[in-house]
């Protein structure tokens, strides 16, 4: 009976701490994506990335014109200066390659580097914001299956974090 009684009490205040406490969900991309602050971050990375895209085009092109011209080349070379030609195209592809992935790696390295700049900047006004509203748990829209909408902070956050974030 003892038993029974501590498991219904346990249960009650269980239900009681659930329908109790105060739980919102927020949706961090949209406020890296609209935010100014993250407008801004998106643009440099988008420009940058940009220009990475624009160098590694114009080191392609350089590849293909010089294996098109030693196709071409083909039957007017020795065997042994074209074997040598495309040996040295070769090592070029592969320079080109790792300087490539390189270039992916540093690109990704400053793309992560201001994420998470830009959240760390962030998360004292969110944690400001909860603690001013008596929040108990926030979670990750993108983990919400359904939830109402007045219970996205969202749009809150976004207008703090234009105040405060420049």
């Amino acid at each position: 009976m003892k038993y029974l009684i501590f498991v219904i009490f346990v249960f009650l205040k269980l239900t009681t701490f659930a329908y109790g406490s105060n739980v919102v969900y927020i949706d961090m991309s949209y406020i890296l994506s609209n935010s100014i602050k993250g407008k801004s971050i998106l643009d440099e990375l988008d420009s940058e990335n940009k220009k990475n895209i624009m160098e590694l085009e114009s080191k392609e092109k350089i590849l293909k014109d010089l294996e098109k011209d030693i196709s071409n080349q083909r039957n007017i070379l020795s065997k042994e200066e074209f074997d040598k030609k495309v040996n040295d195209l070769k090592s070029k592809v592969i320079i080109f390659r790792k300087d490539k992935d390189k270039l992916v790696q540093k690109f990704n390295d400053l793309k992560n580097n201001a994420i998470q700049n830009f959240m760390k900047d962030v998360e004292p006004l969110v944690s400001d914001y909860i603690e001013k509203n008596s929040i108990n748990i926030v979670l990750a829209k993108k983990d919400v299956i359904i939830g109402k909408k007045n219970l996205d902070i969202t749009d809150e956050i976004l207008e703090i974090v234009n105040k405060n974030i420049k």
